[in-house]
């Protein structure tokens, strides 16, 4: 993601400048400024490892939680769950649901720590409203 490409090389920027800034300095601040520079690149490392991790354990949740809050609204109906290819850590998860009887309607939830709302619809064909269509969705919650 472009987002990450900026973040990245920022901090180089920023390790680098240290970098140099250590090589002016007397021998025990040097190494406290490389110690400093090494703790950034540690610390970037690690988040950018583990970032992946703490998405898809959030997305996974999110859709735990979908699928129980649909089970409960629609009884008997059938439907996949696919995630929006989020690469943030953020609070909430966008999950797109397409009903088995409703097959070209996909309807986008918004899951949060307390709720779940349907945020919008589309016909996956055209990628038009479904009032755009003229359709009117089964599953549309207001």
């Amino acid at each position: 993601m472009p987002v990450t490409i900026i973040e990245l090389t920022f901090i180089f920027v920023i390790i680098s400048v240290i970098g140099l800034l250590a090589l002016l300095l007397p021998k025990w601040w040097r190494r406290f400024t490389w110690g400093l520079a090494c703790l950034i690149l540690i610390i970037t490392i690690g988040f950018y490892v583990s970032r992946p991790f703490i998405v898809q354990h959030q997305t996974e949740k999110a859709i735990e939680n979908l699928n129980i809050y649909l089970k409960v609204k629609y009884v008997g109906e059938s439907w996949e769950i696919t995630d929006t290819d989020a690469y943030r850590i953020k609070p909430d998860a966008y999950l797109h649901v397409r009903f088995d009887n409703e097959r070209f309607v996909t309807y986008k939830y918004q899951i949060t720590k307390n709720q779940i709302k349907q945020t919008g619809s589309w016909i996956s064909t055209s990628g038009l409203t479904p009032e755009e269509e003229g359709v009117s969705p089964i599953h549309a919650e207001k």
